[in-house]
């Protein structure tokens, strides 16, 4: 039986169960976001939202501010360099390749250089909304097995569900339309037994199902200004968005 084929006769089998034990919290369940966000995402042609990520391990904490969208099968995201305000970044997975994009206006003039790497599919590990999107955003099933704690994020009721998979521990917030907020704590232990953990934490906010804007989208030829090729990728730093995409992509295996 294929995977998905498993998962969804075991969810079958709890949700049967869980009827029995506690009919109201899951006829919510069911009627809310935890199920209505899954089928959005599953459906959705075009997705934007706004990504807050910090990561912690052993190395210190780590924070991101990324806006993230996708149109069919290509992905993009814009972001600051933490270091210069003045500095915009952007990049751009489609054509079977990475465009990389830094844009700075200067008085009222706009320039910048872009960077393409080909050969580099949508599924790369770095690709950030393709495996958030993939393995957690449709992960809904976790919430209708496990029993919610009603919260309160700002003037909005939300609910928490935390449950612990492959030695690892995981926790997903709802409100009445979206999810809003996951983490994730993952364990590992070295050869001479020494436990390690990594945190990562990221934070959901304005999304979009449609009337995605397509400037993240455009391609060299299509961008306004002094834009010139540069001959190597000038992103190092974004060390943080590749590592969270790498575990992203590993979720609940």
């Amino acid at each position: 039986m294929k995977r998905s084929g498993i998962f969804a006769a075991v969810l079958a089998a709890v949700c049967v169960a869980l009827s029995l034990l506690g009919g109201c919290d899951l006829t919510r369940k069911l009627q809310g976001a935890e199920v209505n966000f899954r089928k959005k995402v599953e459906n959705a042609e075009e997705l934007s939202f706004d990504l807050f990520l910090t990561v912690t391990d052993e190395g210190g904490t780590s924070s991101i501010d990324l806006a993230c969208y996708m149109k069919g099968e290509e992905y993009a995201y814009v972001f600051g360099d933490p270091d210069n305000s003045g500095a915009q970044y952007r990049k751009l997975y489609a054509d079977g390749k990475l465009y990389e994009f830094m844009a700075k206006t200067v008085l009222t003039a706009k320039t910048g250089t872009y960077y393409i790497e080909e050969g580099v599919d949508v599924s790369a590990d770095e690709n950030v909304l393709y495996w958030v999107r993939k393995n957690i955003m449709l992960a809904s099933y976790a919430a209708l097995i496990t029993a919610g704690k009603k919260e309160t994020d700002g003037d909005k009721t939300v609910y928490r569900y935390d449950f612990t998979y492959g030695g690892n521990d995981y926790s997903l917030w709802y409100d009445d339309e979206n999810m809003t907020r996951i983490t994730a704590v993952f364990r590992s232990t070295d050869d001479e037994g020494k436990v390690y953990t990594e945190t990562y934490d990221a934070k959901f906010s304005d999304y979009l199902f449609e009337g995605v804007s397509a400037e993240p989208f455009k391609r060299p030829a299509e961008l306004n200004g002094a834009y010139i090729e540069s001959p190597v990728s000038f992103e190092t730093w974004m060390s943080i968005m590749d590592k969270f995409g790498g575990k992203a992509g590993k979720w609940l295996e």
